[in-house]
């Protein structure tokens, strides 16, 4: 291959020769044809476009569960999609005991659980952090009706950034590893549900990769917490391009 000489990769989920778990955020295509440099070239790799549908859910297997504990536990799941606060406290009444209320503080978005029995109760799972409270077990106060107020704001936001991270060491660091990684580029999640994400790589930023050699690639989409985003069966699509570099 020439030196200088680039080539561009166009990807589809849809396409993919594998789906990892059954999931199009999990994937690899492998090539017929692959892409190699000698020993004094190498590679580098970008993120030319992407086109992501907003299909994911702000409440998902991820953090869909609430504890509810008196001494004796008692669990619920949240149901999955991009409910608004209303939306969400009707789930919550509808499966907690009848013992507790929930309000909701619009001037300072935050929840209310109260209880109309006497005793400590606490809260936990993973819905803490999408009903305003920072991560582990809350308890109650001890009045004669206890109850707990979120510490924090509802957060029905969604991901902050989805990441595409691919199989070859693209030597990002990122604050979640606080090391190098593999991923490719961090995609605003700026666009509201049902529509498309569409990035575009303004910078013109490339990674050097370790390899020399492309014959298949792996891509995960992914979320802040490091969580495979769930498009519900939609498939993405995206350009990479490679450039062949002196060694």
């Amino acid at each position: 291959m020439a030196l200088n000489t680039s080539r561009q990769i166009y990807l589809n989920s849809a396409d993919a020769s594998i789906y990892v778990g059954g999931s199009h955020s999990d994937v690899i295509w492998n090539f017929v044809e692959q892409i190699h440099v000698p020993d004094n070239f190498a590679l580098t790799l970008g993120l030319l476009n992407a086109q992501i549908p907003a299909s994911f859910f702000t409440i998902n297997s991820t953090n869909d569960t609430l504890t509810y504990n008196t001494g004796t536990p008692t669990s619920i799941t949240l149901k999955h999609g991009n409910p608004n606060v209303t939306e969400l406290i009707v789930d919550l009444v509808s499966k907690l005991p009848n013992e507790l209320a929930v309000t909701y503080d619009a001037i300072n978005n935050k929840l209310t659980f109260t209880r109309n029995q006497t005793g400590v109760f606490h809260l936990s799972g993973s819905a803490m952090k999408l009903l305003g409270f920072s991560a582990g077990r809350h308890a109650s106060d001890t009045e004669s009706t206890p109850s707990l107020t979120s510490n924090h704001v509802i957060d029905l936001s969604g991901p902050r950034v989805i990441f595409l991270e691919s199989d070859m060491q693209t030597r990002s660091i990122d604050s979640r590893s606080k090391a190098a990684s593999n991923i490719l580029a961090a995609i605003p999640n700026s666009e509201a549900a049902g529509t498309i994400l569409a990035y575009s790589n303004l910078t013109g930023y490339f990674s050097r990769i370790n390899s020399r050699t492309i014959s298949s690639l792996r891509i995960k989409l992914k979320d802040n917490d490091d969580n495979l985003i769930d498009l519900q069966g939609l498939a993405w699509s995206c350009t990479l391009q490679v450039n062949v570099i002196p060694q």
